[in-house]
């Protein structure tokens, strides 16, 4: 299995509720831990890596948009996405700094804590919402898809509702090494919806 080592920012010990402010960055509260760990190029694994068994995958996924910096390219088509969180590269490979997605069977409760973005008002949908950021733990195990062409997409959970199954994703950019220091920046387009299931 291919992989390198690389450098992940992790929440660090903090006895308040961590606070991440877009527009008022002096309120921002964040002690972040820099940890090297190993993220396993996912494309050599013996066994891919499905949605039922860690959470994540990478699709083909042929897209009609031509240009998803378009607003109404992508309104008008590109709503079908059902499944959990979409991330795809935009530019062409190699990615300097790809996704890293950690395999949801190897990230416990206890490595995550509830915090909060706080937007401005420019941003219409929501103004503050809570997420989750993760604790380090040596025990997370971390993938990426090298070299992702423009058919290809990762779907990974954000969340589960069914606790028994894959549903602590969390996900990162990192630097990868590997890249040549000439190569273009990254450029990736990200959605996110809601699933439904009937009993």
């Amino acid at each position: 299995m291919r992989g390198i080592e690389a450098t992940l920012y992790y929440l660090g010990s903090m006895s308040e509720r961590p606070v991440f402010h877009a527009v008022d960055p002096s309120r921002t509260n964040l002690v972040l831990s820099a940890h090297t760990v190993r993220i396993t190029d996912a494309r050599t694994l013996p066994t891919a890596p499905t949605l039922e068994s860690a959470g994540l995958c990478l699709a083909e996924h042929r897209t009609e948009v031509s240009d998803f910096r378009d607003r109404d390219q992508v309104d008008g088509r590109y709503r079908r996405i059902t499944v959990y969180q979409t991330w795809r590269a935009l530019s062409d490979p190699p990615q300097d700094v790809p996704l890293a997605v950690a395999d949801g069977r190897s990230v416990r409760q206890a490595d995550m804590v509830t915090a909060d973005t706080v937007l401005g008002e420019e941003y219409a949908h929501a103004q503050a919402f809570e997420y989750s950021m993760c604790r380090y733990n040596p025990e997370h195990r971390w993938y990426y898809f090298s070299n992702l062409g423009r058919d290809e997409v990762i779907v990974f959970k954000g969340h589960d509702f069914d606790l028994t199954r894959p549903a602590r994703l969390f996900h990162s950019a990192f630097d990868d090494p590997s890249v040549p220091a000439d190569a273009p920046p990254r450029a990736s387009i990200e959605a996110r919806a809601f699933a439904f299931f009937e009993d």
